[in-house]
Parts: C-alpha cells; sequence; structure tokens
C-alpha cells in the first residue's frame, strides 16, 4: 500500500503551537473509516507553522510523525483485504504540541493551574 496523506490544522498561542485537528487521507473520499484517541501531537508539521501570529491558524498538509507511520500500518493491517479510501481522525488528549510526552503534560498541568 502507499503513503497516505496527511492535513492538520495548527494555531499558535502564547508562543505555544497547538494541532487543533488532524486526519490520514486514503484516496479521494472524506468519509470517516476511522479514529484513534492519542496523547498529544507529536512532531507532524508544516513549514508555514513556524511563520504564524499569535493568534493565527493554518490548516496544511503535514509530514507523518512516528506515531502517524505506526498508525498507518495498523489501518493497514486491518484493512488489508479492502482497497482504502477515506480518513482516519486523529484525536488528542491535550492539542499542545510537543514530542516529549511528560514535558507535555507538565506544560498542560501548568496552563490549566494558571487558567
Amino acid at each position: 500500500m502507499y503513503q497516505p496523506k496527511a492535513f492538520g490544522t495548527f494555531l499558535k498561542k502564547k508562543n505555544h503551537i497547538f494541532r487543533q485537528s488532524a486526519y490520514l487521507q486514503w484516496g479521494e473520499s472524506e468519509k470517516s473509516i476511522g479514529s484513534f484517541l492519542l496523547l498529544n501531537p507529536g512532531s507532524a508539521s508544516h513549514e508555514t507553522v513556524k511563520d504564524l501570529r499569535d493568534g493565527q491558524s493554518v490548516f496544511a498538509p503535514i509530514s507523518l510523525d512516528p506515531t502517524m507511520k505506526q498508525v498507518v500500518k495498523l489501518v493497514e493491517a486491518f484493512y488489508q483485504l479492502e482497497p482504502l479510501n477515506g480518513r482516519i481522525h486523529l484525536y488528542n488528549l491535550f492539542t499542545l504540541q510537543n514530542t516529549k510526552d511528560s514535558e507535555a503534560i507538565a506544560q498542560i498541568e501548568y496552563f490549566g493551574g494558571r487558567g
């Protein structure tokens, strides 16, 4: 099978990047073929994200990070006898983008304590 395309919506707020939504796309259909609940967004991003100003957001194609690549393997194993055509939505318990989960958890706890 081929690598799916990935897309995400990013928001910059107070010098932090939040990935508000993401999905993996096989084929052309917009139909949901599944979803995954993850802890927090990893390294998948787009070059325009670094140029965002505070409060700006962007929807863009993104590179697959290591977690997304594992999701792809799992999905393709489930659907090995069927051609894939649709979207796998990726949801996160929190949207702060950080590749180190322990740091991301500490940041979210800090933000939560500060309102």
